[in-house]
């Protein structure tokens, strides 16, 4: 059997966080240290949790010199619900054959708490003004509800707020 001669010497993802319907951009910097040019392909797996295959991107062939590196980019656009993922690349022989891999973690978000302004203290009986806002980013307006426990100074139970509901406007 002959030695492995292509490596991965360098992954990463253009961030971590996404927002849902951004692409998500790797590259990987695949090194040769072989004596002759390697002609490969690669896939860009995207997968759940769970290790199960979403999605994948397929590049075109590409050629490692002998002894040099290569850059490579892979951007998959999809739709991905809210949730934490795992882009994997690997790197193939023109035949299909797994030569190396490697991957990076990341998360989706369709909208989140961007503001949640609370009182630093207050007395028994004393009213206070909570405020929270959200952003959405999904194109179309979602529903939200509110729910806030208040707690002592020793994180003891003392009161739930009534829950609220509201809309919140699309890409807002």
């Amino acid at each position: 059997e002959a030695p492995v001669t292509i490596s991965i010497t360098d992954f990463s993802l253009n961030k971590t966080r996404f927002l849902a319907g951004e692409p998500v951009e790797a590259t990987a910097i695949i090194a040769n240290v072989g004596s002759s040019e390697e002609n490969l392909a690669s896939v860009l797996y995207i997968k759940d949790k769970f290790g199960h295959v979403l999605d994948k991107q397929v590049s075109r062939n590409f050629l490692v010199p002998s002894g040099g590196n290569y850059r490579l980019s892979l951007i998959w656009e999809g739709s991905l619900p809210d949730g934490a993922y795992k882009a994997e690349i690997s790197i193939e022989s023109v035949e299909g054959t797994p030569i190396a891999g490697a991957s990076g973690d990341f998360s989706v978000t369709s909208g989140e708490i961007v503001r949640l302004m609370v009182p630093e203290s207050l007395n028994y009986g004393e009213t206070g003004r909570f405020d929270v806002a959200f952003a959405n980013y999904r194109s179309q307006a979602v529903k939200a509800e509110v729910r806030l426990t208040i707690q002592d100074n020793e994180g003891g139970f003392v009161e739930n707020l009534p829950l609220k509901h509201m809309e919140v406007k699309a890409a807002n």
